[in-house]
């Protein structure tokens, strides 16, 4: 529920961001991992208490981990390695509570553990593959923005 509140305010914050608007006086976006330690915290956070107070302090937790990311995403240097770095925490949190949560239906203890590992390297080999993609398109374009224009770094294949 909170990962979907935190997806559903990142979508709104992408959708009314007004484009081109560029502050030069503010500061520049923190790095990716503060993103996403936000969002870890907050995910961590909002399963401390049950019941309404646990409600209360969810929203709570969404709404201020909302106005920081959509401050911070209006400032310059922000990029999709923050916007990978949100989206994949609650994912990376989830995977990673899902080893004290017991399962839905009885199975070997074995079992559980095999399920359980499972998700993780499933949930790892998708963030880093696409940290990976970002990360080297981002390269790429840093290189051909280095080039001279029209004296390519190395001949076409």
């Amino acid at each position: 529920m909170f990962a979907a509140g935190v997806a559903l305010a990142l979508i709104a914050a992408a959708l009314l961001r007004r484009r081109g608007h560029v502050d030069t006086g503010a500061a520049t976006a923190p790095r990716p991992v503060w993103a996403g330690l936000l969002v870890a915290v907050a995910y961590a956070g909002a399963s401390t208490l049950s019941g309404w107070p646990g409600i209360g302090v969810a929203l709570a937790l969404a709404a201020v981990t909302a106005v920081l990311l959509t401050r911070w995403s209006r400032r310059p240097g922000w990029g999709q390695l923050h916007v990978l770095a949100a989206g994949s925490a609650s994912v990376l949190a989830a995977a990673v509570s899902a080893y004290d949560v017991p399962t839905y239906s009885p199975s070997s203890p074995a079992a559980d553990l095999t399920g359980d590992v499972a998700i993780s390297v499933i949930v790892l080999l998708l963030v880093g593959g696409a940290w990976w993609r970002i990360s080297g398109r981002a390269a790429r374009d840093r290189r051909r923005a280095a080039e001279p224009a029209g004296h390519p770094a190395s001949p076409p294949a």
